[in-house]
């Protein structure tokens, strides 16, 4: 699989249980609960206690960034150094929701890692020649 791939893939069969979509009408009454089963089922939510998590906010555990895995935990290291050794930190996010909030997320935590510049707001896409350009920038 490459690294351009989507590396998961959706649950063939369709139809979530009636217990999840009863489960749904439960938090949603006024709702016939079949789209939002469908998606929770479709998330891997298959056992009754999962679902109040995904449905009630003061049930909400989230999760550990450390639960991404080793990248998570070098992606850290890497960050510490850089405030240890008093470099710049490049903060890149891309135009769509996730990327707008990611981006506004590491600007708030970078206070503490990096003196804050807005030098830039460069719409062109993340490529080694387009890299050496934004660095050029900070």
């Amino acid at each position: 699989m490459s690294p351009l791939e989507p590396q998961w893939q959706p649950i063939s069969d369709g139809s979530p249980p009636d217990w999840l979509v009863s489960a749904v009408q439960e938090f949603a009454p006024d709702s016939s609960g079949r789209y939002a089963a469908q998606l929770l089922w479709q998330r891997g939510i298959d056992h009754p206690h999962q679902v109040a998590g995904f449905l009630d906010p003061n049930q909400y555990q989230p999760t550990s960034p450390f639960a991404f895995g080793a990248e998570m935990e070098q992606a850290v290291e890497r960050l510490l150094e850089a405030r240890d050794r008093k470099q710049k930190l490049a903060i890149w996010g891309d135009f769509d929701a996730d990327g707008i909030t990611a981006t506004a997320v590491l600007w708030e935590a970078s206070a503490n890692i990096s003196p804050r510049q807005n030098s830039s707001s460069t719409p062109f896409p993340i490529e080694i020649p387009n890299l050496m350009v934004y660095t050029a920038l900070v």
